[in-house]
């Protein structure tokens, strides 16, 4: 999901990422460390139970628009163009309800298969 997000937000010229992954345009190397390994930690605290869910991950999307983005803006890995911090914030806690959904359709689906 952050992948197809960070391609989209560099055909919208929301931000640009200064640092690339090698084989990446436009993406940075936390996506594919820090972001995953947050991810997983959230869901493994979190989850069946969405309102935990989505508060944390409410408060770690604003935390990374509001303080970790304007900290990689300042050593130069990150800047911002055509989107607020608060876009940003909305475009990441979109990510977290679609992987939740995901998520929950997959537990559908193997709960059927096993049934």
């Amino acid at each position: 999901m952050m992948t197809i997000a960070y391609q989209v937000a560099e055909k919208m010229h929301w931000w640009t990422v200064q640092e690339n992954v090698f084989f990446l345009t436009s993406m940075g190397a936390t996506i594919y460390c820090l972001h995953i390994v947050i991810t997983i930690f959230v869901f493994y605290l979190t989850y069946p139970g969405f309102i935990l869910y989505i508060m944390v991950n409410i408060i770690l999307d604003l935390i990374h628009g509001y303080v970790i983005v304007p900290f990689l803006a300042k050593i130069g890995l990150y800047n911002l163009y055509e989107i607020s911090h608060f876009g940003l914030f909305l475009v990441m806690t979109t990510v977290a309800i679609i992987l939740y959904l995901f998520q929950r359709l997959l537990d559908f689906i193997f709960e059927e298969n096993h049934a």
